[in-house]
Order: C-alpha cells, then structure tokens, then sequence
C-alpha cells in the first residue's frame, strides 16, 4: 500500500492512502479464485462533525497515533455491499491503513482461509475463523461461500461488534467453482527450502553475491 511519509497522521486523515496490487509472473503462486477484491481498514476521530484537530506540535504515526470514533472501509462511512454467488471463491487484500486500531476481521457463514500477508503468500496455508491485521499490516484470505443468505463482514472488540460490510450470497452457483480446490492447504516450496535451510545454520548458507 502506498501513503505519505511526512506528516502521515494528517495525509491518511485526508485520505491520502491506496493499494498496489502486484500480479506474480507466476500463474499458479496464488490459488485460483473466482474474483478478487481490496478492503483498506481505518478510522478517523470526529468530533463536533469534523475531522479533529491535531497539534503542530506532535506527530501522530502508526506507534504513536489515536482511536477514532468513525470506522471507514474503502474510505466510506456506510457500509459496504457487496454479492457473492453460491459456491464461489473470492480473494480478499485486507490492508490496516489506521494509525493505532488493530482489526479484527470474521465474517460468520463463510469459510475463510488465509494465504498470503505483507510479504506475499505464507509458508502454510491455514483455515481461520478471524484475521487479526495490525496498523501498516496487509492479510491475503480466501473466502469460500457455500451457504446462501445474507453474510456481515465484521470488525470484533470485547465490548462490540461492528459491521463493516454485508455480502449477499445468492443461489446462482460460480461457474467455474473452485469450492474443491479450496479445501486443499498448500504450501510456499520456496519459503519451505529457506526454512529448512535456516535450520542448518550459518555454515549451510550460501555466500552472498559479489
């Protein structure tokens, strides 16, 4: 994702934020899904129907930073709708663009499975119920919808729950439905030989270029 650098806590106030979504050359790096789709999390402190005031003085960054009242999910305020069709497979790029709330993301009545986070896809594939995605944190999932209805896509706290996005899933069935495929864990062969070869030590590795 890409942001300002000076002043960040007024630039991603102001909206100043997005995402990149880089395409491997590799067709079969990710699992094949239906459609994909990019989710930014925030919020912003309103107070008396603006924006709140910041200090001159101090500086406001993701360590550092503060709560907002507002949550926003691709810079909106309301939430967002969205369709799915039965047996369908979507890819969802959470990215965390707040600068102190961490997310906690479920949405209850879908299968969700996380593969893939800031620094592309993960080592093992795992089947989650809810992705925690911190401020600056980017999380790759796929999200299998097997069951019709009425879906929430929810931010969790210990006090409350919020709804950040509802999805309709319909009885049309996704042609092609990767649903199958979906349930197999797979694995990162390059990231699996990086493991085993840390585990040798030191002496294994190999000398760096010149």
């Amino acid at each position: 994702w890409y942001h300002p650098h000076i002043r960040e806590d007024y630039g991603q106030e102001m909206g100043l934020y997005g995402n990149i979504v880089v395409v491997p050359a590799d067709s079969d790096y990710w699992p094949r899904v239906n459609r994909e789709i990019v989710l930014t999390l925030d919020d912003v402190l309103v107070e008396d129907g603006t924006i709140a005031p910041f200090k001159r003085s101090e500086t406001t960054f993701s360590a550092m930073g503060r709560y907002g009242n507002l949550l926003l999910i691709n810079g909106e305020t309301t939430e967002l709708s969205l369709e799915a069709r039965l047996g369908e497979v979507v890819r969802f790029y959470l990215t965390d663009t707040a600068n102190s709330r961490v997310f906690n993301v479920a949405l209850p009545g879908a299968r969700m499975k996380r593969v893939g986070g800031d620094s592309g896809r993960y080592e093992r594939q795992e089947f989650v119920d809810h992705v925690v995605v911190a401020p600056s944190e980017r999380v790759v999932v796929d999200v299998l919808f097997d069951t019709p209805g009425e879906l929430t896509l929810e931010h969790r706290t210990p006090e409350r729950t919020y709804a950040l996005a509802t999805v309709a899933v319909t009885e049309e069935r996704a042609e092609p439905s990767w649903a199958l495929e979906f349930d197999s864990l797979r694995g990162a062969s390059e990231l699996e030989a990086e493991e085993s070869l840390a585990s040798l030590g030191p002496e294994a590795w190999p000398d760096p270029p010149p």
